[in-house]
């Protein structure tokens, strides 16, 4: 789903959740059981309940909603988490490689948008939305 072994992986949301077709997938809060990750691994959903982005940076300190934060990302790349701002891939278009990161969860945002992990130097967003298209990177974690 573009970039080359170089530039990492880059999955559009339906290759993520392991469905070719998620387009029937429309209310806000669905969560999608299946995804490229291996048996015994899951992507993290949306929100704050769970398995989610928001309390696996709680855990480290970091704000469970969406907003600015100059810190977050120092947080995020420093171990234990290790997160890479990989940018994304959008039209066909490698961008914000080493300035943003982007990362897929299981939930629907809408018919035509679902939630990630969205990071940079300025902003933290555990529960962003973005078009289903875009190519972000997948981070599994232990089901």
């Amino acid at each position: 789903n573009g970039g080359s072994t170089a530039d990492g992986n880059y999955y559009n949301w339906s290759a993520a959740v392991a469905m070719n077709n998620t387009s029937s997938l429309t209310a806000s809060g669905t969560n999608v059981t299946t995804s490229i990750c291996p048996k015994g691994w899951t992507l993290p959903q949306n929100g704050t309940t769970g398995k989610t982005y928001a309390n696996l940076g709680a855990a480290y300190g970091l704000p469970t909603t969406n907003g600015s934060s100059s810190t977050a990302y120092q947080t995020l790349e420093q171990s234990p988490l290790n997160f890479v701002r990989a940018g994304r891939v959008y039209s066909g278009s490698l961008g914000s490689q080493g300035s943003g990161g982007g990362y897929w969860s299981s939930t629907v945002d809408s018919n035509r948008y679902a939630y990630d992990l969205y990071y940079d130097r300025r902003d933290y967003n555990p529960q962003n939305g973005n078009l289903r298209s875009v190519g972000f990177s997948v981070r599994c974690v232990a089901r």
